[in-house]
């Protein structure tokens, strides 16, 4: 069985990392094992979408044979060579697992986890309106935004979002903004997050890292602001700013866009409406709304119990939940991960106590958790706010910490994360 198969290699895999020899399992080496592993895990969680799991079985068992013969007495390598070989082996099964994940894309399943920092024009997320993923609230808001973006203008327009936290304002522009229509229409895409501490040295450099094909143009006897000015200057260009917090952002960032009278477009997501009326006074604000109470549970119910039958004796009890959250998404989202968990209604007791804010649900996910698993969350405070956050540098450092082994560690962080059930090798 491809389950079987897969499991043992994860087993083979941690038994070497903690049996193995030190002079053997190098810095560079453990990381090279981690990578098959977490490429093993995504295979495992993808398999029960994947109509021809023998093509996974054999990849487990031949990746399960190599390693076991490389890391065996008569033929250990020093670990360099080690380290390459293995190397080569993590490269196959990822090709193995874009394979899988594409052919499940292809059949209509849910949107791939991408890592977001890398959503430039070159390299988008697949972040698609999907049932299950309860975005299909969003359709409307979609094609309102998108026919104003393809609209013919004679000027650089900005078009802000705005809404409370939690409402879906990421989630919106990126469905947008990978609209293939809209790609279509503009010349250069990027995208960039303000946060409240903002920086304009961050901005531009971040600017700079999401329209890769600027570097090829890099004069260092130019400031950065000016080539991204005369890079985007007589192009069709959209530029998504996410999460701006203040007027003075605005004006820090407002001369690098040039208006070349071509159609370009700056999308801005905020939190604040006297923001979102100071960088467009044309009346253009996109208000975002809560979502109301048939949205609000389908969501719930697709995210607890993913669309299968929904208990009686929860129903209740799952209705004053749903209430509590206000129809934000993110909350029912986040509450939803902490009731997929436990089904018994004294549990579920627990988690309506809450007042229905955002910082409650995170506390009470974070008290319903097994003690093993808390450290693993707590963790996450270390990384600044916005930072995007790789899987493998993840599992590595609470690896490091001790918190998890090989065998877990990627389970656990989809667990923490809710990621899909369908993942990208991207995110890696």
């Amino acid at each position: 069985m491809a389950y079987e198969a897969i499991d043992t290699l994860l087993q083979t895999l941690d038994r070497i990392l903690k049996h193995g020899n030190d002079r053997v399992i190098t810095h560079s080496v453990k990381q090279e094992i981690l990578s098959i592993g977490v490429q093993a895990v995504i295979l495992q969680l993808n398999l029960k979408h994947y109509p021809n799991k023998e093509t996974i079985r054999d990849a487990a068992v031949s990746t399960n044979e190599i390693i076991e013969y490389l890391f065996s007495e008569e033929n250990l390598l020093d670990g360099v060579r080690l380290a390459n070989r293995l190397r080569k082996l993590a490269e196959r099964l990822e090709s193995t697992v874009g394979d899988v994940v594409d052919c499940i894309k292809g059949k209509g399943s849910v949107g791939s986890v991408t890592d977001s920092a890398d959503v430039s024009s070159s390299s988008r997320s697949a972040i698609t309106s999907s049932k299950d993923d309860g975005v299909v609230r969003f359709e409307e808001d979609v094609e309102v935004i998108k026919n104003r973006l393809l609209e013919r203008s004679s000027r650089l327009r900005v078009l802000p979002i705005v809404g409370t936290g939690g409402i879906g304002k990421i989630t919106l522009a990126k469905i947008v903004y990978n609209h293939a229509s809209v790609v279509e229409n503009f010349d250069i895409c990027a995208w960039v997050t303000i946060s409240q501490d903002h920086s304009v040295e961050r901005i531009v450099l971040n600017l700079l890292a999401s329209m890769k094909e600027i570097s090829t143009l890099r004069d260092s006897d130019i400031s950065m602001e000016t080539l991204i000015y005369k890079y985007l200057l007589g192009r069709r260009y959209l530029i998504v700013m996410d999460d701006m917090w203040s007027k003075k952002a605005w004006d820090d960032v407002r001369m690098l866009f040039p208006d070349s009278g071509n159609g370009s477009w700056i999308i801005v997501t905020t939190r604040l409406h006297d923001v979102a009326a100071y960088v467009d006074s044309s009346s253009s604000i996109h208000t975002m709304s809560v979502l109301d109470a048939h949205h609000s549970w389908n969501l719930l119910e697709q995210k607890v119990f993913a669309g299968t039958y929904f208990p009686i004796e929860l129903k209740d009890i799952g209705k004053k939940i749903v209430q509590n959250c206000g129809g934000l998404p993110l909350s029912i989202v986040v509450v939803a991960g902490l009731l997929s968990k436990v089904h018994t209604r004294s549990s579920w007791e627990q988690i309506a106590a809450n007042d229905g804010q955002l910082e409650s649900i995170i506390g009470s996910s974070y008290t319903h958790l097994p003690n093993h698993l808390k450290p693993c969350l707590l963790y996450m405070a270390g990384f600044p706010e916005d930072q995007e956050i790789r899987v493998t540098e993840l599992v590595n450092l609470w690896m490091s910490e001790g918190f998890v082994t090989l065998s877990n560690g990627p389970f656990v962080l989809c667990f923490l994360l809710g990621f899909s059930p369908l993942i990208s090798p991207h995110c890696l």
